[in-house]
């Protein structure tokens, strides 16, 4: 006979798809707005914001619940433990959106600008980072999650490279110094986007193999396979 905890762990898995899927729409949305400077696609970014944080509030409730309640242990314990956090992740990677989409009026002006340093790489990069750490999720599959690990690194550098050009565009023309300085909130986003991608990875780690990887600490780890 199936177990009542499996019943609810089952939901809160369906609860936590939900969630990466209106997550990953709304990255979707924002940047789409951004790069072609959609003022009121951007409006409908908000839209998802709201169901966001009402999901994660219900999936926040409902993982607290169950330890209260049922008193799991062992994987089950640590598939809620993980959830909360991925859970948190996924929410604030809603919340970058919103604060991306939220600089598409002013980014507009200088869209020019934007297509010449290539933001929409970088912002593909940072979505395929998401993308793939949800997967990695959804799949139990921790070869995905150790990769993104591994590639870290690859963030900052693509950051720091755009941000140097973006620097010397202000420079020679001191007009765009406003949207520019926007520019420059959006590609701390950007990064910040990855950064929770990589947070991911390793909660997957952490609920399929019960190993804890922080800051790159536990490289070992990363190359086991």
């Amino acid at each position: 006979m199936q177990r009542h905890l499996d019943f609810e762990l089952e939901k809160l898995r369906n609860r936590i798809i939900k969630m990466c899927s209106l997550v990953e729409e709304q990255v979707e949305l924002a940047f789409k707005a951004l790069l072609n400077g959609d003022t009121e696609l951007a409006k409908k970014v908000v839209e998802f914001e709201e169901k966001i944080d009402q999901l994660d509030i219900k999936i926040d409730k409902f993982c607290h619940e169950l330890v209260a309640l049922d008193q799991p242990v062992a994987k089950d314990l640590r598939f809620i433990m993980a959830i909360i956090k991925i859970n948190n992740d996924l929410e604030r990677i809603g919340d970058i959106a919103l604060g991306i989409a939220n600089k598409t009026e002013s980014v507009k002006e200088i869209l020019p600008v934007v297509i010449k340093l290539k933001i929409d790489d970088f912002a593909n990069f940072s979505k395929k980072m998401i993308k793939e750490s949800i997967d990695s999720f959804i799949n139990m599959d921790t070869s995905i999650a150790k990769i993104i690990l591994r590639n870290v690194n690859e963030t900052d550098k693509r950051h720091q490279e755009i941000f140097r050009n973006l620097v010397t565009e202000m420079t020679n023309n001191n007009s765009i110094v406003p949207s520019a300085a926007d520019l420059v909130l959006v590609l701390r986003h950007i990064a910040r986007l990855a950064d929770h991608a990589t947070n991911i990875a390793e909660e997957v780690i952490f609920l399929i193999e019960g190993k804890i990887i922080k800051h790159q600490k536990n490289l070992e780890i990363l190359n086991e396979d």
